[in-house]
């Protein structure tokens, strides 16, 4: 966001600084096609006199002045945000990226982190329509319905209070072998109906 406002205000700087430049380029001979074919008393007034002279010297070196500033730090902002915007970043560059789970390689790390656990919810959700108890085994962590269970026996404790009637899914999610055998056993044992899914 910062990178974008400074070359914003850059250019904004930038385009009157290149249009005052370009207008005093061009002032010799706006002022001479004046004299020559306009006969405009103005241009006139100010080459009969060395106080008219000078006065206009003076403001073409106060415009120039202004015109140079503006240039200056109008490509200096443009610069240095194109720099925060564009520069690679990662661990041996200027700029650290401390956006958790952004990858310095493309960009995208995050976003496809997000569409991950965005797909897991909607899995969840439709298998939320058939099945009232889901049982999710994510490694060695056991889960049910989205809760974590501190070990074994409190999945245990917890499926007591289920209906024999109700059928539990077991939900294989990249699990270890010892985990996903014990919620088996732990169901069997409660004598609970249940069906077995994996991740896809």
């Amino acid at each position: 966001m910062l990178a974008t406002i400074l070359i914003i205000i850059g250019v904004v700087l930038l385009i009157p600084g290149l249009v005052l430049f370009v207008a005093l380029m061009l002032e010799p001979l706006i002022s001479s096609i004046g004299i020559v074919f306009g006969r405009d008393p103005k241009y006139a007034l100010y080459n009969t006199t060395k106080a008219s002279q000078n006065m206009l010297e003076s403001r073409k070196q106060a415009l120039r002045g202004s015109s140079a500033f503006l240039i200056i730090v109008g490509i200096l902002l443009i610069a240095i945000g194109s720099f925060i915007k564009y520069s690679p970043r990662g661990n041996d560059s200027l700029l650290l990226e401390n956006t958790a789970g952004l990858t310095a390689g493309d960009g995208m790390g995050e976003t496809d982190a997000l569409k991950e656990a965005s797909e897991e919810e909607q899995q969840l959700a439709a298998l939320a329509k058939d099945y009232r108890y889901i049982i999710t085994v994510r490694e060695d962590l056991i889960l049910l319905n989205n809760e974590p269970m501190q070990d074994i026996n409190a999945l245990q404790a917890a499926l007591r209070e289920i209906s024999t009637a109700e059928t539990v899914l077991i939900l294989d999610d990249y699990a270890s072998a010892s985990a996903y055998h014990a919620v088996r056993e732990c169901v069997d044992t409660l004598r609970l109906s249940f069906d077995e899914e994996a991740t896809p």
